[in-house]
């Protein structure tokens, strides 16, 4: 696909995270970003807020890729000081933006000639001053919405609200840096909330990741909110259905961990772990301390796998995901291979899918239940998969993401 409405843009995409990293979920959207841009025929360039430089691969080979050193700890103390004294800006903002970024941001954006500005998430809505070209920024995940969540997950498990920054943080200082992080999130959600207003009153375009967030932020403040949800690769042919369940997720993230507990505490003991079509078989990175949690019958966890196409060809993926938010890349990986998808409905938030497709339970043992009885028919599992694959082959593709952009390109100045 090439071209574009108007004339070939010359785009500078500033964000937090170097692109050529490991896969997440937020590095994936950044990543359909840029395709989906340069499908349209447009020029871009990324510019990474990052305390070190990006490292070599092949996304900096392939969009011009530059460092902006985000600001340092004195500087980032002060802004979240003056946040937290003046109740402007977020402790959010005061970790990536600073006088210093901004000056380098524009001064990016005069080398590069650029005349559109896509910014990565509410975090870098500030990096930009005095600059006279639109203006998009993709908040990701409405922050506000999250942080409320976290604030009940962390009530059983504070180490939640670190994610992956965890890994981080010395293990004696995550509990004490966990319990700190709580005690501000109430704060940063309201905070969020009012900076969600001003940015989608202030920006040129706001999008989101989630077709539901999207709605909401647009009932709130009353302007069209862009949908860009990320884009997977669909192969070129479904995998072949042999029996057993999988899960797809590393286990060092700590929602796919919680999730693959719930699974083992609440829905595994209502299914037949010596039946080959009830073993969860589990896909991704896996932790020595937490094989040694997870290693019970009925879950075999493989690790790591090179040949992803033949490591999903199960009968069905098994999403049991507790918390919401966003969307899941796992639920659109496991569709793009013809497999249906059964989980819990923070599995399938802000994908919109047609009624059949989101096959979910409100609890373990009605999750027990449906996987009981997809696992009994294949038939109706290679129906309901090919369906599936067909929506994200309409939905969650580059192609989709380039006219997706395309439209919200038309509406700018």
């Amino acid at each position: 696909m090439s071209g574009g409405p108007g004339r070939r843009r010359h785009v500078l995409l500033v964000t937090t995270r170097d692109i050529g990293q490991r896969a997440t979920g937020r590095i994936v959207v950044l990543r359909t970003h840029a395709e989906a841009l340069a499908a349209l025929g447009h020029e871009v360039t990324v510019a990474v807020v990052a305390p070190r430089p990006p490292e070599d691969s092949g996304w900096t080979r392939r969009f011009r890729t530059v460092h902006v050193r985000s600001p340092r700890l004195p500087s980032a103390a002060g802004s979240a000081l003056r946040a937290l004294t003046t109740g402007r800006g977020s402790l959010n903002e005061a970790l990536f933006v600073d006088r210093g970024v901004r000056r380098r941001v524009g001064a990016l954006a005069g080398e590069t000639g650029a005349d559109l500005v896509v910014l990565d998430s509410l975090r870098l809505a500030g990096a930009v001053a005095d600059v006279r070209v639109p203006v998009v920024v993709d908040l990701d995940d409405l922050l506000s919405v999250r942080y409320e969540r976290l604030r009940t997950t962390a009530r059983s498990d504070p180490r939640a609200v670190l994610g992956f920054a965890a890994a981080r943080i010395p293990a004696p200082l995550r509990g004490p840096a966990a319990r700190a992080a709580v005690l501000l999130l109430g704060w940063e959600a309201r905070r969020m909330a009012v900076r969600e207003q001003q940015v989608s009153a202030s920006a040129d375009a706001v999008s989101l990741v989630s077709r539901s967030e999207a709605a909401l932020l647009s009932e709130r403040t009353g302007r069209d909110v862009a949908w860009l949800p990320p884009a997977v690769p669909v192969p070129a042919k479904p995998v072949e259905q042999r029996d057993g369940l999988v899960f797809l997720g590393g286990l060092d993230y700590l929602p796919n961990l919680q999730a693959l507990r719930f699974y083992r505490d609440e829905v595994l003991p209502r299914l037949d772990a010596g039946d080959p079509r009830h073993v969860l078989h589990v896909v991704g990175h896996c932790p020595d301390d937490v094989r040694a949690e997870l290693d019970v019958p009925g879950i075999v966890l493989h690790g790591y796998v090179d040949d992803l196409h033949a490591a999903l060809g199960r009968r069905l993926l098994v999403a049991p995901l507790v918390a919401g938010g966003g969307v899941k890349l796992k639920v659109l990986d496991g569709m793009a291979h013809g497999l249906p998808v059964a989980g819990m409905p923070g599995a399938f938030e802000g994908l919109g899918l047609p009624d059949g497709l989101d096959l979910q339970a409100d609890d373990g043992a009605g999750l027990a239940a449906l996987v009981r009885e997809l696992a009994a028919d294949l038939e109706r599992c290679r129906a309901v998969g090919l369906e599936a694959r067909s929506v994200v082959r309409r939905e969650f593709t580059t192609e989709a993401a380039a006219r997706r952009w395309g439209a919200l390109l038309a509406r700018l100045p």
